[in-house]
């Protein structure tokens, strides 16, 4: 019963050993991955700080066409009235 009993000890000890094994292979895997992904955060942040400015401009730029085109459409629509008028004018007025 002795010999059973340390034969089960033992096989409980080795799967334990399997275990903690597989776990560090785990653990490694895990270490790697996170180590891969600071990597990644630090390069686009790099590239994050690098392009910010550009993105800025670019918004000014937008915004300020947006006026441009605002501008525009009210010089045409005013251009566009007084040429209705004109042309009132010039078939009611003889």
């Amino acid at each position: 019963m002795d010999t059973q009993f340390t034969d089960y000890l033992i096989k409980r000890l080795d799967k334990q050993d399997d275990m903690l094994t597989r776990i560090e292979v785990r653990q490694d895997n895990q270490d790697s991955i996170i180590h891969e992904i600071k990597v990644v955060i630090s390069e686009h942040t790099a590239k994050e700080e690098q392009l910010h400015p550009h993105i800025i401009e670019m918004a000014q730029m937008w915004q300020h066409s947006k006026a441009v085109a605002w501008f525009i459409t009210k010089m045409s629509a005013f251009a566009a009235s007084i040429a209705a008028a004109w042309v009132w004018l010039k078939d009611h007025v003889k």
